[in-house]
């Protein structure tokens, strides 16, 4: 037994060898199509949807066409022909079928399948989709046959999925999510951020670090809007209504995404006037015979870590009567010659260019603080904070 499928197309109306072109679709078939041949599958090419099935000279048909016997004998001359060489030739001129397109009606149909058991009907699902109840029908029957089993058991009262039928529409949803969501990617990518954008991070950090640069995110994208917050405190992203946070230091385990950017670096130094009057340290281990200035947020309080040329750690004890949480104010003590200080080079590089402030421990690799920038998990970030972070990355990756 031999199978053809074929596509019919819009607008034909063929007749010959004398035959009036207002014969039936169904009586030119009849006599055109050999006894032998088992079955023929008519699709219309804009759809995708079967248009009539005929079975030998038995014909059942969801269409009228009109079409002439002699268009019949040449698709199966065609056909023949095909078979001869193996599949190897094709009419010229004629294109090759394009999986793409019969993708994208596949994908339509299983979109109308979903939303007609959803609500419940094809009726339903026709007023939803602004489409004849007739047109759910083929959707739902074009992928009966695409798949060769029945989908949805149907009466005149009710439908109902089959076995089947219930594990397509599950799958079904799924691959549709996946569509859905990939094209909010793309759209998203596209779209321009826009929108008041709340950062908070470190006081110092932020201050010389930070702020001097924001200009030119702010500049890129005219549509945004910052909010910065200062503070040296581990603030709540969640509660405290923040879009991004940067922090300093180990991060504690929470839900929050966290993109890393270059350790945070420390120095040692202190005034000339203070090293002349208390002498200049050689090691961390003599970190404890002076006064060192400490910083509320570094943790472990009461020791600060430094490593030598090999990389072994070296941990100095230290007693500060000056404690605060304000780098600027211990700053301030230490351009008065009060002690050592221990924070950002970020903070103290001018006073170090100057001569103010000098650097000690140089054979010693200074202490530094993992930094990174948290924000609440999202599938698709919107752009506003997606283009934040990048910039983020980029300048302080």
């Amino acid at each position: 037994m031999q199978a053809i499928r074929w596509r019919c197309r819009p607008g034909w109306r063929h007749a010959s060898d004398g035959e009036d072109s207002s014969t039936s679709f169904e009586g030119n078939i009849a006599r055109a199509i050999p006894s032998h041949l088992a079955t023929i599958h008519l699709f219309d090419p804009e759809t995708g949807m079967p248009v009539c099935v005929m079975d030998g000279t038995y014909i059942t048909a969801s269409a009228h066409l009109r079409l002439g016997r002699a268009l019949v004998l040449r698709e199966l001359a065609r056909r023949d022909a095909k078979v001869a060489t193996g599949g190897r030739r094709r009419r010229a001129g004629r294109p090759a079928p394009q999986p793409s397109a019969a993708r994208a009606r596949l994908l339509s149909s299983m979109a109308v399948f979903v939303k007609a058991v959803e609500v419940g009907s094809f009726a339903a699902a026709a007023d939803v989709l602004d489409l004849s109840a007739p047109m759910v029908g083929k959707h739902v029957k074009m992928l009966e046959d695409h798949l060769g089993v029945r989908l949805i058991n149907r009466t005149t009262r009710r439908q109902s999925l089959t076995e089947t039928g219930q594990c397509f529409y599950e799958r079904c949803k799924t691959v549709l999510m996946e569509v859905e969501a990939a094209e909010a990617c793309v759209a998203e990518s596209r779209a321009m951020p826009r929108g008041r954008l709340r950062v908070n991070a470190p006081v110092t950090f932020g201050a010389h670090c930070l702020a001097p640069i924001l200009p030119e995110y702010l500049r890129a994208y005219p549509e945004v809007s910052v909010d910065l917050s200062l503070n040296d405190r581990v603030v709540d992203l969640v509660e405290e209504g923040y879009d991004a946070v940067v922090r300093v230091g180990a991060l504690s385990d929470s839900s929050l995404i966290a993109r890393p950017l270059a350790p945070y670096r420390l120095v040692a130094c202190a005034a000339p006037s203070y090293l002349a009057e208390r002498g200049t340290p050689s090691s961390p281990m003599d970190l404890g015979d002076h006064e060192c200035l400490g910083f509320v947020h570094w943790a472990p309080r009461g020791s600060w870590e430094f490593k030598d040329a090999n990389g072994a750690a070296r941990t100095a004890a230290i007693a500060s009567r000056l404690t605060t949480n304000s780098g600027q104010a211990l700053r301030a003590a230490a351009l008065a010659g009060f002690g050592i200080i221990l924070q950002p080079f970020a903070l103290l590089a001018g006073d170090l260019e100057a001569g103010r402030l000098v650097q000690l421990l140089c054979d010693y690799e200074p202490p530094s603080r993992s930094m990174h920038i948290l924000f609440a998990p999202d599938e698709r970030p919107g752009p506003k904070l997606r283009s934040f972070v990048d910039f983020m990355v980029q300048h302080f990756g």
